[in-house]
């Protein structure tokens, strides 16, 4: 997150910027039932909120704005979340993934089907 994105912040959690969110999305999230229990319905609200709201779309994509709901909510709710480095790889159709990637990461995130040709090219 950056700060140019904490006017959006602020609508949905005045106390918070950009600078106290976890950089999860949640993609992958492990989490306790409590936790999900008391985070959902923020989630639901602060995502139907981003995405009714044009604004949000100059500065958070409309395809991970649910992904934002949640990081907001759960910031908001002073859920915090241990991050672990290479947990998951992400590359798109035009990165070379590294052979061996699963001696350094645990999951292939792949989100990009959309830079294919019908052909199967990039």
């Amino acid at each position: 997150s950056r700060p140019s994105q904490d006017y959006i912040i602020h609508r949905y959690w005045p106390e918070g910027n950009s600078q106290l969110l976890d950089p999860v999305g949640p993609s992958p999230l492990l989490i306790h039932l409590n936790q999900l229990r008391l985070v959902t319905p923020q989630w639901l609200n602060f995502s139907l909120g981003l995405r009714s709201n044009s604004d949000a779309e100059t500065v958070m994509q409309g395809w991970v704005q649910e992904m934002w709901g949640y990081t907001i909510a759960a910031a908001s709710l002073g859920i915090s979340h241990r991050i672990v480095p290479n947990f998951q790889v992400e590359h798109g159709a035009l990165v070379d993934t590294a052979f061996d990637f699963s001696n350094h990461s645990y999951i292939y995130h792949y989100t990009y089907g959309i830079e294919y040709t019908l052909k199967g090219k990039p």
